[in-house]
């Protein structure tokens, strides 16, 4: 008998993680998983233990660590990352990996970062005579404000790299579809000090993904599949179509060649409303549709494994199947979002009876009960508890008592601090303000989340002057950037900032409210409210003194 080969699986998704694992059990492998969220996967009868790991996602050393303390645990003869942040993890550390196990599915950085790096990848793409959507490179925020104004809007703003280590932490970033161009300039003064992006041409379409495998550049097996439902970019129902669909073949096939891809991939594209192909990005690791693929018999996890670890390729290059499939858990949520959203009953009618369809030849449910009955209850059971902490940590909020500062306890200390969410609107206009009034304080500013660096809005920096303060170059720092036990008062603006110092760690009795009552975050409102809350911060600081 053929002994049990046991794999890790880096990273998880309930979708590509599962498929992998259920594929690769034909293969006689043993699926473990490292990731740092609890995920319904890990109730699926294909895995066969799932490791928590929650604090690797702020310290990529840690995360290297854990992957290297569950190899030799587990006695791990292979392991596969399979999201963005582990296969930026183990590509930084894949040396040090590799003296205690077999990686596959990763390509060298050099043939990686048509994967990672969007700009890279259009580049290249154009070349090869694909269409790609106009756009705007902005690396620095020098540009040139007059071609803001010329653009179509609403437009696309697309980090350059989904994710990126910076220091000891990973961050992932999001695209934003500004309406205006005064939103355009507010996201490039959040994402451009962390990262570039590119300002694309807004195509108004569906989405398709030309999926494959490859060896040294060479497309060996592929098929592209059609999101008949998506929701911000992700598939919950999707079919395959064939292969010389919109005429990509010949053009995708050059692209891999020039950049001599090994392993998985999916190029993505966007179809217009003259059915023309704009490519968008590359995948460069296990995606959402692989169990359709595996479905049609293109199995892409099995490809790899007898590829890379067995080293005896088995490729299936055309099957002929146009198979559907659909993640009936994530249709229920996007369809009752809509209902509730929308109250229109007969548009969730009409959703219900599309799902006969299952009965037709070839659709089937990505995950049926009768086939992993844990997985597809937890589905539901994990949006519950996220519901119930939701709600929890909701009440617990409210229940917070506000401990206003006073003017005598603020009279005898030295070192403070502003907190609020982002420290971009309200802390650095509290601690600028009060360093006006209390110069012989030492007053900084910083906000829970993580990322810094970031500038104010405009509405923030214009309505800021008219208190003689300049919030034009400020740039926002966390919680980590100040010394906390040197700390004596931990000033918040409202409710949740209070609730995550404590999740921070920081001590009780530090903690104080600016106000009596809650300073309300004006991110993202219109500018009157700005003016309100900045009236509020200023009176509650005067009556400091």
């Amino acid at each position: 008998m053929n002994k049990t080969i046991k794999l890790l699986i880096i990273g998880a998704s309930n979708k590509s993680t599962r498929s992998i694992a259920r594929s690769l059990k034909k293969k006689n492998c043993e699926t473990f998983v490292l990731n740092d969220e609890d995920l319904a996967v890990s109730k699926s009868k294909y895995i066969s233990k799932f490791i928590l790991k929650p604090e690797i996602k702020n310290d990529i050393n840690k995360f290297k660590i854990e992957i290297i303390n569950a190899v030799s645990e587990f006695k791990i003869d292979v392991v596969i990352p399979s999201t963005d942040i582990a296969v930026d993890v183990v590509l930084k550390f894949k040396e040090e990996i590799e003296k205690h196990v077999a990686v596959i599915g990763l390509n060298p950085k050099e043939i990686y970062k048509y994967a990672h790096n969007k700009y890279e990848l259009l580049k290249l793409a154009q070349e090869t005579g694909l269409k790609i959507p106009g756009y705007i490179y902005v690396d620095n925020l020098s540009f040139d404000k007059a071609v803001l104004k010329k653009l179509n809007y609403p437009v696309v703003v697309k980090p350059v790299s989904s994710a990126q280590i910076i220091g000891d932490k990973h961050y992932g970033y999001k695209v934003a579809f500004p309406k205006t161009e005064k939103e355009l300039i507010d996201i490039l003064r959040e994402l451009v000090p962390n990262t570039a992006v590119m300002v694309q041409d807004y195509i108004e379409g569906y989405g398709i993904g030309y999926n494959v495998y490859c060896i040294n550049g060479e497309i060996k097996s592929e098929f592209i599949h059609k999101r008949l439902k998506e929701n911000a970019g992700v598939s919950s129902y999707r079919k395959i179509i064939p292969i010389d669909s919109y005429s990509l073949k010949e053009k995708v096939h050059l692209l891999l060649k020039k950049i001599r891809w090994n392993g998985v991939a999916m190029v993505e594209f966007r179809i217009d409303k003259n059915n023309a192909p704009y490519i968008m990005e590359m995948n460069g690791r296990f995606f959402g549709s692989t169990e359709l693929g595996v479905k049609a018999g293109y199995d892409l996890p099995a490809f790899l494994y007898s590829d890379q670890f067995l080293k005896k390729p088995e490729i299936n290059t055309n099957t002929g199947k146009y198979y559907s499939l659909r993640l009936l858990h994530d249709e229920v949520l996007l369809e009752t979002a809509k209902l509730m959203k929308t109250k229109n009953i007969l548009n969730f009618l009409k959703w219900n009876f599309s799902l006969f369809n299952l009965l037709s030849p070839n659709n089937y449910l990505e995950a049926s009960f009768f086939d992993d009955p844990k997985f597809v209850i937890n589905l539901y059971k994990y949006d519950l508890r996220r519901n119930a902490i939701k709600r929890k940590n909701g009440r617990s909020i409210k229940e917070i008592a506000i401990k206003k500062i006073t003017a005598n306890e603020f009279k005898t200390m030295k070192n403070i601090v502003f907190v609020c969410l982002g420290n971009i609107c309200r802390s650095p206009f509290a601690e600028l303000y009060a360093k006006k009034i209390f110069p012989d304080k030492r007053i900084t500013s910083v906000g829970t989340v993580s990322l810094q660096n970031r500038f104010s809005p405009l509405d923030a920096v214009d309505v800021a002057k008219k208190w003689d303060v300049d919030l034009s170059m400020h740039q926002s720092k966390h919680l980590k950037s100040v010394d906390i036990t040197a700390t004596q008062a931990f000033i918040v603006m409202d409710k949740l900032n209070y609730y995550e110092l404590l999740k921070l760690d920081i001590p009780v009795e530090k903690i104080y409210f600016l106000s009596e009552n809650e300073i309300k975050d004006p991110y993202k409102k219109p500018i009157f409210e700005y003016e309100q809350i900045y009236t509020q911060i200023k009176k509650n600081i005067d009556a400091l003194m």
